[in-house]
């Protein structure tokens, strides 16, 4: 009954070292020679979900950006684009440069970063090969492009990410926050516009390709999977998930840890 499957990357398709176990890659080209449509639906831009798209032979759209982007793979046509609008762009810019964080602004296909987010730039590099350093994202002309931008993402002391947090308007802005796992008291904000999300684009490439949400399969790990999961039909959170993920599928993987064999089990 079910006709496509929506698979998260880093955490839940694609290993530590960047590469896709070969239980998950034949279970996925047994889906596909069924007829079962894979797509991907990942926080990287594009450039950064191009390996493991060819690694699974993959011709579909895809859901980038955490849903700021739907792209063609492998044309690598821009589908649709979800951004922030450039007076909520400037508005964010206004915040975030009183409380003096790291901040990564991303466009189409390119994160840009400054001194502050140096000791961040090799996380930065798994959501696009293309990062560029730059003198101050925060006067970067980028925040003035007519198109908006695709995401921003500010890291730092907990308080003062917390304290942009309060200050920012739901209404023009997507808002994620979460502590920083493996550095105490730091905190990350992640900021797309308000109706970029996994599950709204998950629901646009569906419809393209006339499937209905009760006939979608999603797996994933994270926060930013929630939408997705609460929107397929049938949904799997990885079994390392936070709780509020694990709530938000019809199914758990116990038995999946961060790295092994998720679509095997998900959909042996």
């Amino acid at each position: 009954m079910y006709k496509l499957l929506a698979l998260d990357l880093d955490g839940t398709l694609v290993r530590r070292g960047g590469e896709v176990s070969q239980r998950d890659r034949r279970a996925i080209k047994r889906l596909r020679e069924r007829g079962v449509v894979v797509t991907i639906a990942t926080g990287r831009l594009y450039p950064g979900a191009t390996r493991v798209a060819d690694m699974l032979g993959l011709d579909t759209s895809l859901v980038c950006a955490d849903g700021a982007h739907i792209c063609h793979h492998p044309s690598g046509n821009m589908v649709e684009r979800r951004h922030i609008d450039q007076a909520a762009a400037l508005a964010l810019r206004d915040g975030l440069q009183q409380q003096r964080l790291a901040t990564f602004v991303m466009g189409e296909d390119e994160v840009l970063f400054d001194d502050k987010g140096a000791m961040f730039e090799v996380y930065m590099r798994g959501w696009t090969p293309k990062v560029t350093r730059v003198t101050s994202t925060l006067t970067h002309p980028s925040w003035q492009h007519p198109a908006g931008l695709a995401g921003v993402v500010a890291i730092g002391p907990s308080d003062r990410v917390l304290a942009v947090r309060s200050s920012l308007d739901e209404n023009t802005l997507g808002i994620t926050y979460f502590d920083v796992n493996r550095v105490p008291g730091v905190g990350c904000l992640l900021l797309r516009a308000p109706m970029a999300s996994k599950g709204a684009a998950l629901t646009t490439v569906a419809a393209a390709q006339g499937v209905a949400m009760r006939e979608v399969v999603a797996v994933g790990d994270w926060l930013n999977d929630v939408s997705m999961l609460r929107a397929a039909g049938r949904s799997f959170a990885m079994g390392h998930a936070p709780a509020v993920v694990k709530s938000s599928a019809t199914d758990q993987l116990a038995g999946a840890a961060e790295v092994a064999d998720a679509i095997a089990l998900a959909w042996p």
